[in-house]
C-alpha cells in the first residue's frame, strides 16, 4: 500500500504526527511519504511559500500571541455558525489555489489513500473533490482534543479524532458521526518505549539521585516560558538535588536571555532529538498544552502543569480536556500558580491518579491502530460505498433522539394541557362558590331585613296599641 501524508509546519504538532504515522506505517511494510503540499508550488516558490507560512505562525504565536487568539476565534465563531451552504472561509479559497497541483500529483504517483495531519492539505483534498476529480480514501487526522475551525471546510472521508468524548462535538459542527474514528493522537516509536527513567538519565549523562523539572514552550518555544524558569531558578538552584531543563524550541531570544541570566546552572537547549529521553528523565514536565507534546507527555505516563496556553480556543479546550479527565494539573497564573502545582506533586497520590488517568484515556498506540484502519479501510474499498453499519447505527441513534425529544415534547405539552384544565376548572369552581356565598349573603340580608320589617311593625303596632288604650282611659 502506498499512502501519502500530508501536513504543515505551523506549530511542531502536525509535523510530529504526520512523521510519527510515516514511521509507523513503514515499520509495517508499507510506502509511505510524507510532505508539505506547497512544495509542489516548486523548489524555490514553494520553499518561500512554506516559510512565510510557518514563521508568520511563529512570530505571531511568540509576538503577539494575543492577535493569533483573535483570529482563532473568528474562525471558531464561524465553525459553530457556518452551514452546509457554499460560503467557505478566505483560507480555503487561498488553500483552493493548490488543489490542481495536489491532483496531479497524487494521481500521478498512485497512492492508494491520503493522510492530512493539517487543515490546510485538507482543504486542498476538499477542492479537490468540488473540482469533480476522484480521490482514494482520505483521512483527516487531528492533532488537538477539539475540533478546530476549518475542519468542516476539509469535508473527508474519514475523521480520526483524540477520544471518543469529542464525538458529539464533531457531530454539532457538522461533521456526520459514520465518519468520526476516536482512535487518539499518534506519537513517535520512542514516546511508546519502556525505557526507564534511570536508563533515559544515563544516556543523557544526567544524575540518578537528582529530581528533574523539564519546561517547554513546544516548538516555537511561546508562553511564559522565562517565567517559569526564573520562579522554579528561585526556589530550586540553591538545592542541590533540583535540577531545572529547559527547552526552548523555535525562540532564540529565551535561549540567550536564559542563559544569561542563569548561567551554567540551567540544562538548556534549543531544538532537541532526544525529546522523549528527557521527558522520560524528568519528575514533572512543564508544559504549554499544545495537543501533540501533551499525548507524547502522557503516553510515557508523566505528572503533567500546563502554562500559557496560546489565547483563542485551541490550547484552552486542551486544558479543560486534560483537566475533566484528571490527566494534568493547569497554574493558570504563572506567579500565583505554578510553585503550587509542582507542590501538589510532591503528594505521590496526586501524581499517580494522574498517570493512571493518563492509561485510562490516552491511546499510546493511535499510530498502529490508524495504519490498521487505513489498510481496512483501502482493502475493502470503502470509498467505494458507505459503511453501511456504522450510518445505521448513527441514524437509528439520531432516530431514538428525536423520537425521545417527541416523547418529551408530547408530554410536556400534556402536561401543561393538564395544568390549564385544572386552573380553569379551579377557577370555575371558585367563582361558583362566591356566588353560592353571594346569594347566601344576599338571603341573610334580605331574612335580616324582612325580621327587622317585621319587628318594627310589631312595634308600631304595640306602640298603637297601648295610645288608644291610653285615649279610653
Amino acid at each position: 500500500m502506498k499512502v501519502l501524508i500530508l501536513s504543515n509546519g505551523t506549530g511542531g504538532g502536525h509535523n510530529a504526527a504526520a512523521f510519527a504515522l510515516k514511521e509507523e506505517f513503514r515499520k509495517l511494510g508499507h510506502e509511505a511519504v510524507m510532505m508539505d503540499p506547497f512544495e509542489l508550488k516548486g523548489r524555490t516558490s514553494g520553499k518561500i511559500t512554506s516559510t512565510i507560512v510557518n514563521k508568520t505562525y511563529t512570530k505571531a504565536v511568540q509576538k503577539v500571541p494575543h492577535i493569533f487568539g483573535f483570529f482563532y476565534n473568528l474562525g471558531e465563531i464561524f465553525n459553530k455558525h457556518a452551514t452546509d451552504g457554499p460560503v467557505m472561509t478566505p483560507v480555503y479559497y487561498w488553500n483552493y489555489n493548490m488543489a490542481e497541483r495536489l491532483y496531479r500529483f497524487i494521481t500521478k504517483s498512485g497512492f492508494d489513500a491520503v493522510i492530512t495531519c493539517h487543515p490546510y492539505p485538507g482543504e486542498m483534498l476538499h477542492a479537490i473533490r468540488q473540482r469533480g476529480h476522484f480521490l482514494p480514501p482520505t483521512f483527516w487526522v487531528s492533532t488537538d482534543y477539539h475540533c478546530i475551525p476549518l475542519t468542516r471546510e476539509g469535508n473527508q472521508d474519514n475523521y480520526v479524532i483524540a477520544s471518543p468524548d469529542l464525538i458529539d462535538e464533531y457531530v454539532s459542527l457538522g461533521v456526520p458521526e459514520h465518519h468520526l474514528y476516536p482512535i487518539g493522537i499518534p506519537v513517535k516509536k520512542e514516546f511508546r518505549t519502556k525505557l526507564t527513567q534511570e536508563q533515559a538519565r544515563t544516556a543523557l549523562g544526567l544524575e540518578q539521585d537528582k529530581k528533574y523539572i523539564m519546561i517547554s514552550g513546544g516548538a516555537v518555544g511561546s508562553g511564559k516560558i522565562l517565567e517559569g524558569v526564573t520562579l522554579l531558578a528561585g526556589r530550586y538552584l540553591i538545592d542541590s538535588n533540583v535540577r531545572i531543563i529547559a527547552i526552548c524550541g523555535d525562540n532564540g531570544f529565551l535561549y540567550r536571555e536564559i542563559k544569561r541570566l542563569f548561567p551554567g546552572k540551567v540544562i538548556l537547549m534549543e531544538h532537541t532529538d532526544r525529546m522523549a529521553e528527557y521527558m522520560i528523565a524528568s519528575d514533572i514536565i512543564i508544559t504549554k498544552p499544545g495537543g501533540l507534546s501533551s499525548t507524547e507527555a502522557s503516553s510515557l505516563g508523566k505528572p503533567l502543569i500546563f502554562i500559557s496556553p496560546i489565547p483563542g480556543g485551541l490550547e484552552a479546550s486542551n486544558v479543560k480536556f486534560f483537566q475533566e479527565h484528571g490527566m494534568a494539573l493547569y497554574a493558570k497564573s504563572i506567579n500565583r500558580d505554578l510553585l503550587k502545582c509542582v507542590d501538589q506533586l510532591k503528594d505521590p497520590t496526586v501524581a499517580e491518579q494522574i498517570i493512571e488517568n493518563q492509561r485510562k484515556y490516552i491511546n499510546k498506540n493511535a499510530a498502529t491502530d490508524i495504519v490498521r484502519l487505513v489498510e481496512k479501510k483501502v482493502e475493502c474499498g470503502s470509498y467505494l460505498r458507505k459503511d453501511m453499519t456504522r450510518s445505521k447505527k448513527a441514524m437509528d441513534r439520531r432516530l431514538e433522539m428525536q423520537r425521545k425529544e417527541a416523547e418529551k415534547e408530547a408530554r410536556r405539552r400534556m402536561d401543561a394541557e393538564k395544568a390549564r384544565m385544572k386552573e380553569e376548572k379551579a377557577a370555575v369552581k371558585a367563582a361558583e362558590k362566591e356566588r353560592k356565598t353571594a346569594e347566601k349573603e344576599k338571603k341573610n340580608a334580605a331574612k335580616k331585613a324582612a325580621a327587622a320589617a317585621k319587628k318594627a311593625a310589631a312595634a308600631a303596632k304595640k306602640a298603637a296599641s297601648r295610645k288608644k288604650n291610653d285615649e279610653k282611659e
